[in-house]
């Protein structure tokens, strides 16, 4: 009954009497009325920089395990937006929403320690948040601990375990963790399939490597127009190898054209491409 109440007053504004009810059930331990009450608070304040009272209230919130409090928390706190900027202050709010189930705050705390944002480069930490952020479901989490778990930062290193981790990223939809997770798989026709899926989940290498793969016939029947069309949306996404492997499937077919492609892949920073352009634009 009192979360319909609650729910009602988010959707209609609070009078003053509603406020005062919001605020004995925030005082009560309910943090969704606190977060409503922070809400409102901001609203009737219409200040560039939320009041104390109002970091108060999400506080509470947070702390009474409102999960979108203590998000709020961490990502005005870490842009400085409505609050003075603190990383400090965001990682502690990050903790705190992982805590009560927001996965990818879990990943966005181990982020802050990968890339020493906190100060220094903490990878033993950063790889503890990404497997709790994997443990509550969240597949980008589970790409970077396999990768922290390869590493050995979260203990001996465990390729089974590493792998597992990334067939859960795959399966949750994430492009890099089917990438990676066929580059580790030594049955062709699988590996195929997982670069397939990478790349329709807009992982560029993903892209390339599906295309070489049909383009040459590896583990799966050769489709050359199938592999065109895959260098191409790798090439479009600007990955100069795939530039280059689609001007060499070209390079019969139409010279001219894979001439530019070859170009292409050299002004991304190709090599071997500048010489292949060099020649083809030549003939």
């Amino acid at each position: 009954m009192l979360g319909w109440w609650i729910g009602g007053l988010a959707m209609a504004g609070t009078s003053d009497g509603a406020w005062i009810g919001l605020r004995e059930a925030c005082d009560a331990g309910v943090g969704d009325a606190c977060r409503i009450a922070a809400e409102d608070l901001a609203e009737r304040e219409a200040q560039a920089m939320v009041s104390d009272e109002v970091i108060a209230l999400y506080r509470e919130a947070c702390l009474a395990a409102d999960a979108e409090s203590c998000r709020w928390l961490a990502e005005s706190f870490r842009n400085g937006e409505g609050v003075t900027a603190s990383v400090e202050e965001a990682a502690v709010f990050y903790e705190e929403a992982c805590g009560v189930g927001q996965a990818d705050a879990c990943r966005e705390l181990a982020d802050l320690y990968r890339l020493g944002t906190l100060g220094t480069i903490d990878p033993e930490r950063a790889a503890t948040w990404y497997a709790e952020g994997c443990d509550s479901g969240d597949p980008p989490s589970c790409t970077m601990a396999a990768l922290s778990v390869e590493r050995g930062e979260l203990g001996p290193r465990n390729p089974a375990r590493a792998k597992a981790m990334l067939t859960q990223a795959c399966e949750g939809e994430h492009g890099a963790g089917c990438t990676e997770l066929a580059l580790r798989t030594n049955e062709k026709k699988r590996r195929v399939a997982l670069f397939i899926a990478g790349c329709q989940l807009e992982e560029t290498v993903a892209c390339r490597e599906a295309g070489v793969a049909l383009w040459r016939g590896s583990g799966v029947k050769r489709d050359r127009e199938r592999a065109r069309t895959f260098l191409t949306t790798a090439c479009q996404r600007f990955d100069a190898m795939a530039c280059r492997e689609h001007a060499r499937t070209l390079k019969q077919k139409d010279r001219k054209a894979a001439a530019a492609l070859a170009v292409q892949a050299c002004q991304l920073g190709d090599e071997k491409a500048c010489k292949w352009g060099e020649r083809w634009s030549k003939e």
